[in-house]
């Protein structure tokens, strides 16, 4: 699935309506930072395998949205940081060099197991 990225307010509220449905993906990352980068790939990567939304925010170009992110949510700042969002909620979420392939993978394969048959 395409990644979407989120600039605005009414993007945020969207996103957090559609996890009442869906399991969300979100990352929050710096353009500026090699770190970010080899999440945003892994990110990437990640949405071709996977059917649920996936979600980018880059906090230069959307500061305050980033900020949003962090009080609705009720997160730290980090970047990068990938955020899996269910019911409003964060269900589970991975930092720095956390953000891997295979541990996005590992939570998809977690996720298809909790989903009710």
């Amino acid at each position: 699935m395409p990644l979407q990225h989120l600039t605005s307010t009414a993007d945020l509220h969207r996103l957090l309506d559609a996890s009442e449905k869906e399991s969300i993906w979100v990352l929050k990352h710096s353009s500026e930072c090699g770190l970010s980068a080899r999440a945003f790939e892994a990110f990437a990567s990640h949405s071709h395998e996977s059917a649920h939304t996936h979600c980018v925010v880059t906090v230069q170009d959307a500061p305050q949205l980033s900020q949003l992110v962090e009080d609705t949510l009720h997160l730290r700042h980090e970047s990068p940081q990938v955020l899996l969002v269910q019911q409003r909620e964060v269900a589970w979420t991975a930092s720095h060099r956390a953000i891997t392939l295979a541990a996005l993978s590992a939570q998809s394969r977690s996720l298809a197991l909790e989903q009710p048959q």
